[in-house]
């Protein structure tokens, strides 16, 4: 290798280079869409399961199930706000609303009024093709460009106040020449005017006839649409209410500590002698617990993931990149042309650590799909520490970026999630498999180090 360099081989060197940062650049933005794609997704998931958990709490709307809402999660916001109150009352006003529409004359005779052969439904068709011509005269003039303007500034009559030295003074009369002669008559004022007000006089009273009518019909639609929509709405009073409150804790549920909701759990199973209903009811509990705890800790270090290994890098080669720039316009220059340049000014660092840098996106890669692909949360017991959850979820230890996580596990390195208490609670598997996936990962458990 030469230890001297034209001007033109470094402004090629850092050509390719600049191509090679531009290349691993563009597959770290990938990771990064990929990456975030996997959070919106853990997300979306994760409002599906906190509903889910409050299901399981608060199965049904009863005084029962709110104090042993309370008892399991500390949860007083029902006794302070009762739902079950809240839809008494509500009830009360539907069916009060239903009795008053069914006890209305109108309402009994809809049908002889407004169907589709109903007296007010013929009245209106009548009223309608009276008022039509009239109608259509007045369009003659207000259908015309700022003919509603001229005549609410009272343009050519005395009452007219734009002044000649506004320029909406000239717009406005250029505008009332153009009317009159659209019109094909001589005057705004003398001719198009009287004309126009003669056709309101026309049109208005039976407009009025005819919006009274309309305004009868209006009412009786009003007491169909009432009746229609509070009668559907009580059919499913119970469960609206049922599922607004498990909404609201769901909103309870996205910063209350699972591990707490789930060790009151235990002991409230402890406590009490329960019934196999009460059983299979804490199981459902604890199951959702578990998974609204899993998709948080997947969240967690998915964010992390983007934040301290894929975002720093990607903003590096932008520097990188900007760098080699500056260096391929510093070479390109003419006094560069017959000088030389040494071996320490072509920064071959970078081009030596590719392989290193792609090996790292390749893991991160990895590391990604096997946390985006996770679904067994039932696994995990919340009884083990939270930082557990990154190697239930992806059998290796977490990278040398995530220092906080890393050091929990350079303090714990034997450190492993428990078997699930119950053999049912646990998903099969093979041990055979697990033990290679066990073995495939230790080899490479500091990729990022």
């Amino acid at each position: 290798m030469a230890d001297y360099y034209t001007g033109s081989q470094a402004v090629e060197h850092y050509n390719h280079t600049l191509e090679t940062a531009g290349k691993l650049r563009a597959s770290y933005r990938t990771l990064d869409g990929r990456v975030a794609q996997a959070i919106t997704r853990v997300e979306n998931h994760m409002a599906d399961a906190r509903q889910a958990l409050g299901a399981a709490y608060f199965p049904v709307l009863s005084p029962e199930a709110i104090a042993d809402l309370e008892r399991l999660t500390g949860f007083k916001g029902f006794s302070r706000r009762d739902p079950i109150a809240a839809m008494a009352h509500e009830r009360h006003v539907l069916e009060r609303a239903v009795e008053t529409v069914l006890a209305d004359d109108r309402y009994q005779r809809r049908e002889d009024l407004i169907g589709p052969e109903g007296e007010l439904t013929r009245d209106l068709a009548r009223i309608k093709q009276r008022l039509d011509p009239f109608e259509a005269e007045v369009q003659r003039f207000e259908g015309l460009d700022t003919f509603l303007e001229l005549v609410s500034t009272a343009y050519d009559t005395p009452e007219f106040r734009v002044r000649w030295w506004d320029r909406d003074y000239w717009r406005l009369w250029a505008a009332g020449d153009r009317v009159c002669e659209e019109l094909g008559l001589d005057d705004f004022g003398d001719d198009v005017l009287p004309r126009y007000h003669a056709a309101l006089a026309d049109r208005d009273p039976v407009m009025e006839e005819y919006l009274q009518a309309k305004s009868i019909a209006d009412e009786i639609r009003g007491l169909v649409e009432t009746h229609d929509r509070s009668t559907a709405r009580l059919q499913h009073l119970e469960a609206s209410y049922l599922e607004e409150s498990q909404q609201a804790l769901a909103e309870f549920f996205e910063h209350a500590d699972l591990t707490l909701l789930s060790d009151w759990l235990d002991d409230d199973a402890a406590a009490q002698d329960g019934a196999q209903d009460d059983a299979s009811r804490r199981r459902a509990i604890q199951m959702a617990l578990r998974r609204v705890a899993g998709l948080r800790a997947k969240s967690g270090f998915l964010n992390d993931l983007a934040a301290v290994s894929i975002r720093p890098m990607i903003a590096s080669l932008d520097d990188r990149a900007n760098k080699y720039r500056r260096k391929i316009t510093k070479y390109g220059r003419p006094k560069y042309r017959g000088r030389s340049v040494t071996e320490r000014e072509l920064d071959r660092a970078f081009l030596a650590k590719r392989s290193k840098y792609t090996h790292r996106r390749n893991k991160l890669s990895e590391l990604i799909e096997r946390l985006d692909q996770y679904e067994d949360y039932e696994n995990f017991m919340l009884s083990d520490p939270p930082e557990l959850w990154w190697r239930e979820m992806t059998r290796t230890r977490p990278p040398t970026q995530m220092r906080e996580l890393r050091a929990w596990y350079d303090r714990h390195p034997d450190a492993r999630p428990t078997a699930a208490d119950d053999p049912w609670e646990r998903v099969d598997e093979d041990a055979a498999a697990v033990a290679e996936a066990a073995a495939a990962v230790d080899h490479d458990v500091d990729f990022l180090s």
